[in-house]
C-alpha cells in the first residue's frame, strides 16, 4: 500500500477524490447563485451592461473550472483520480482481507497450540512412569562371576575328556 501511495503521489486517493467532488459541488452552487443574480439583474438592466458582462465572465470561469475539476475526477482517456481511487479502494480491500485472514490464522494456530498443550498434559497424566522389569545395563559382578564359572566348567570338562582319552589308550 505504501509503494502504491508513493507511486501515485497521493496519501489517500479516495479522500482526494471526495474533496475534489466537494469543490465541484461548491463551484456548482456558486454558479447557480451567480446565474440567479444575473437573471435578477436582467430584470432591470440591459444584457450588454458591464455588471451583467462581469457576471457572465464569472459564470464562464466557474464553468471552465468545474469542467477542469471533473476532468481530473473522470475522463475517457484514463489515468484519472477516479481510476486511481478505485484501484486504491481495491488494494485497501485486499489489505483488509489479508489482515483478516492473517488474524484468523494466528487465532486458529494459538487455539490449536493450547489444545495440544492440554492433550500433552492428559497424556502425561495417563502414562505414569513404572520401573522396568529388566535392568537396562547388566550387573557386571554377576556377569563376570557367571563367565568365570562357565570357563572353569569348560576347562574341567576338557580335562575330564583328556583324562578319559588317556585311560582308554592303554
Amino acid at each position: 500500500m505504501l509503494d502504491y501511495q508513493n507511486r501515485t503521489g497521493l496519501v489517500s486517493p479516495i479522500t482526494t477524490a471526495a474533496s475534489i467532488d466537494t469543490v465541484v459541488n461548491g463551484l456548482d452552487s456558486q454558479r447557480v447563485a451567480l446565474q440567479a443574480s444575473r437573471n435578477a439583474m436582467l430584470a432591470y438592466l440591459m444584457p450588454n451592461n458591464p455588471s451583467i458582462l462581469a457576471l457572465d465572465q464569472q459564470i464562464a470561469g466557474i464553468d471552465k473550472q468545474i469542467k477542469t475539476e471533473r476532468t481530473r475526477l473522470v475522463s475517457h482517456s484514463g489515468n484519472t483520480l477516479h481510476d486511481t481511487s478505485d484501484e486504491a479502494m481495491r488494494m485497501q480491500m485486499d489489505v483488509t482481507i489479508m489482515d483478516t485472514t492473517y488474524a484468523t490464522a494466528v487465532s486458529a494456530l494459538e487455539t490449536e497450540r493450547m489444545l495440544a498443550v492440554l492433550m500433552m498434559r492428559k497424556v502425561f497424566v495417563l502414562q505414569t512412569p513404572t520401573m522396568p522389569q529388566y535392568p537396562l545395563a547388566p550387573r557386571r559382578i554377576y556377569s563376570i562371576t557367571v563367565f568365570i564359572l562357565a570357563m572353569l566348567m569348560l576347562a574341567g570338562i576338557a580335562k575330564l575328556i583328556a583324562a578319559i582319552i588317556r585311560d582308554h589308550k592303554d
